[in-house]
């Protein structure tokens, strides 16, 4: 982590950290280790300027984040470091006025919310400003905004997003959902939420529009949300249609051989494969797609009439979510293992309210925490590994969730917060 830190730091002056870190990236062999080749020798060497950080942690985050920890051959800890590795040369590069830093941000947004950090996903969409965000190339940061509002079920919120970034005429729907995986799939989430489910499948299904090579191959994503789309809809043609068509790209990432496994699972109804690829998901930190495992392991057990299985993998999938702060996702879980006879008890999943404690998402409610120990933004940003910016826009809305004007008014609570993070 501190070698990556420096090479953020030192890539301006010193050339060869360029050549060195290329070279390793492309041991790692796979379509994302050659990108991330490809990233620092394009962008790190041919840059005027001599700034490197972007292309760095653009190379960090192609190989650990889409490639998955073990496409390093590193063990899981020491993988999770690069990670980390990436967001310190991040804020590095903001600390040092990075010329770059907008589309380093852009980055670190995709990172976070794959790795299921979506309260710093969206910090780090915000923090590019709109005359950026009208940027084409940029702009599907609005959707990856949207998506998490849908799945914390705000979407007023999401809709706003999805307008901000030009997504929701109709006319232009199509193009937007061929061109970008993150938009492609929250119009889908957006219809879904509105109920309309034959359009949201229709949105999915887009994905076989595809064609085959590198391009499909990083949006390996939608083939598992087109697979679930499908089956749910009684369509198991397309379905396995999506499930033939991500096997046969030719990239071999950890995360994609998963992805492809995940397929395969929800196809033949294999619970216990499904639950097997959670626990790597898991172990990937790809906490996302290990609520969506989890969710389909209840689903299969339930219809498969064991419903004590089923019961308990329920429970496991509504922690999953939950501690996402996917509210929507929990009900929707819910929703659909109810008409199997499966329930989790008399508490109901409900909508988080809009100020107080319970008001706050889980990393909101860390901040807290680290504040009302009266911990300052610099060493919060260094205990969570993001940038002091990102820590600000959190202490902002714990304060206002709060109701709170300063942030001597939280640490005036302290004994308060502990109390009511203890029920």
């Amino acid at each position: 982590m501190l070698m990556l830190e420096r090479w953020g730091r030192a890539m301006a002056r010193r050339r060869w950290w360029v050549i060195g870190a290329a070279l390793a990236f492309l041991t790692v062999g796979g379509v994302w280790g050659s990108l991330a080749f490809g990233t620092l020798i394009t962008e790190g060497l041919d840059d005027p300027h001599g700034d490197g950080s972007r292309a760095l942690v653009r190379a960090v985050l192609l190989v650990v984040v889409f490639g998955g920890v073990a496409a390093l051959s590193l063990p899981p800890t020491i993988g999770g470091l690069a990670v980390l590795g990436a967001f310190s040369a991040l804020r590095s590069a903001e600390q040092e006025g990075s010329s770059r830093v907008g589309g380093v941000y852009a980055q670190a947004a995709d990172a976070s919310y794959a790795r299921g950090r979506w309260d710093e996903a969206v910090a780090y969409a915000d923090r590019l400003d709109q005359e950026l965000l009208a940027n084409p190339s940029i702009s599907y940061l609005h959707a990856v905004a949207a998506r998490i509002a849908i799945h914390r079920d705000d979407r007023e919120t999401a809709e706003a997003r999805l307008r901000a970034g030009g997504f929701l005429n109709p006319a232009d729907q199509g193009r937007w959902a061929g061109a970008s995986g993150p938009v492609a799939d929250a119009l889908a989430l957006l219809a879904e939420s509105r109920g309309d489910l034959a359009e949201s499948l229709a949105l999915r299904a887009a994905y076989l529009d595809l064609p085959p090579g590198p391009d499909r191959a990083g949006r390996c994503d939608e083939a598992v949300y087109l697979v679930r789309a499908a089956l749910a809809q009684g369509e198991p043609a397309l379905a396995e249609a999506a499930a033939t068509a991500v096997a046969a790209d030719p990239d071999p990432s950890p995360h994609r051989s998963l992805v492809i496994r995940f397929c395969r699972a929800l196809v033949a109804a294999d619970a216990m494969e499904l639950h097997s690829v959670a626990a790597d998901f898991g172990h990937s930190a790809c906490l996302h797609h290990r609520a969506l495992a989890l969710e389909e392991v209840a689903r299969v057990l339930a219809e498969q009439g064991d419903l004590a299985g089923a019961r308990t993998a329920c429970t496991d999938a509504l922690a999953a979510w939950l501690d996402l702060g996917a509210t929507w996702d929990a009900r929707r879980l819910e929703a659909r293992l109810r008409s199997y006879g499966v329930r989790r008890g008399p508490r109901t999943v409900c909508r988080r309210p809009a100020v107080g404690w319970d008001a706050l998402t889980p990393s909101e409610r860390h901040v807290a925490q680290l504040l009302a120990r009266g911990m300052s933004n610099p060493d919060i940003a260094a205990e969570l590994f993001v940038t002091r910016n990102t820590v600000q826009t959190h202490v902002s809305r714990v304060l206002t969730k709060l109701q709170m004007r300063s942030r001597i008014e939280l640490v005036q609570q302290a004994a308060a917060i502990g109390e009511t993070e203890g029920r």
